[in-house]
């Protein structure tokens, strides 16, 4: 099962990579710039992606990308419900 965490400081190119296979546009992230962004790994893979951009007390959720090869396993398992314990943690 993926684990969901805050993407790391490296993870600037599988995120590039993800948003591109999805045809999303990849300007948000930057190497100063992965602040809400969550990963969904899976061992040595990343599983998925999506950002949380706050607005004061209210968000908003874009550009959530599962990879090809894990797209019908993490829609069982994942939820915004993990997403926003992730972002909390």
């Amino acid at each position: 099962m993926p684990t969901l965490h805050r993407a790391p400081g490296g993870a600037l190119e599988a995120i590039d990579k993800l948003l591109q296979e999805s045809v999303l546009p990849t300007a948000d992230p930057g190497p100063d710039n992965l602040d809400g962004f969550l990963v969904a790994e899976d061992g040595d893979e990343y599983a998925g992606m999506i950002r949380l951009q706050i607005f004061g007390t209210t968000g908003q959720l874009r550009s959530p990308v599962v990879a090809k090869q894990f797209q019908v396993s993490f829609a069982k398992q994942a939820s915004i419900k993990n997403f926003v314990r992730a972002m909390r943690s």
